[in-house]
């Protein structure tokens, strides 16, 4: 009975000494992203460019994407060549925030991130993708490009 009402105690005590952080963090983070969607429409929307496209030099996808994917969208798009980066820079603050922040640290070479509205960033990630149909299976790079296309109302291959 003791030992039940000091765990309690001891938990009770810990959710309050945590609680403070946690709001801190959801804070701090909420502001974060609200910055970098501000970032993204001051920077790219504002100049037409709703899609900011990352892939590399992969000999997988290279070609594929710089012939399919990438003329189709035109001046919508900036593009960043991960092959080009200098150290993990993509291109400069800004776009490197934006970029780990939607785009996360795995599977993310190719991805689109698309700029829909202030609150909807939607991410299409295509190393997947690229990977089975390296390997003859091309279901998945349909559904990418289905899913990209109906985001963006583009028809691709």
């Amino acid at each position: 009975m003791l030992r039940d009402k000091l765990t309690d105690l001891i938990q009770a005590f810990l959710f309050l000494l945590f609680l403070p952080i946690l709001l801190l963090y959801l804070i701090f983070n909420f502001l974060y992203v609200t910055c970098l969607r501000v970032g993204f429409l001051l920077k790219w929307k504002r100049k037409g460019k709703d899609i900011m496209f990352i892939y590399s030099d992969s000999p997988h996808w290279k070609d594929y994407i710089e012939e399919n994917i990438l003329p189709k969208l035109g001046s919508r798009c900036v593009t960043f060549k991960w092959s080009k980066r200098k150290w993990i820079n993509i291109g400069d603050k800004l776009d490197n925030a934006i970029f780990y922040n939607w785009g996360g640290y795995t599977d993310f070479n190719p991805i689109a991130i698309i700029y829909i509205g202030f609150f909807n960033i939607k991410t299409v990630r295509f190393y997947k993708a690229f990977r089975d149909s390296k390997h003859g299976k091309d279901k998945l790079l349909k559904d990418r490009l289905e899913e990209l296309s109906n985001i963006v109302g583009i028809k691709f291959g």
